[in-house]
């Protein structure tokens, strides 16, 4: 077991289990992997949400599911806000060829 140090007071522990995958894992990884022609790059305003809605979670003030329903609801109006009426939104905000 590993204890993490937490930002909050409450330390984190994990267990860590090493998978080794198996040749088909690894053969259709690598298939997946070589197929990806753009990465999206972070988008700094939904980090922000998600740190925003999280704080009341982690302090025990909200459950997981009442965190995971307030990101969800702001982040289409955050979407719609960011992106012109004559624009599609975008499947990432910002990308990046490989």
């Amino acid at each position: 077991m590993i204890t993490i140090p937490a930002a909050t007071d409450i330390p984190l522990q994990m267990a860590v289990y090493e998978l080794t995958p198996s040749e088909a894992q690894m053969e259709q990884f690598w298939k997946l992997y070589n197929s990806i022609d753009h990465v999206c790059t972070e988008d700094a305003a939904l980090l922000d949400i998600i740190l925003e809605q999280t704080q009341s979670y982690f302090v025990g003030d909200k459950t997981l599911d009442e965190t995971a329903d307030l990101i969800q609801r702001r982040e289409p109006v955050r979407q719609r806000e960011s992106v012109t009426p004559s624009a599609s939104p975008p499947t990432c905000p910002t990308s990046a060829p490989v």
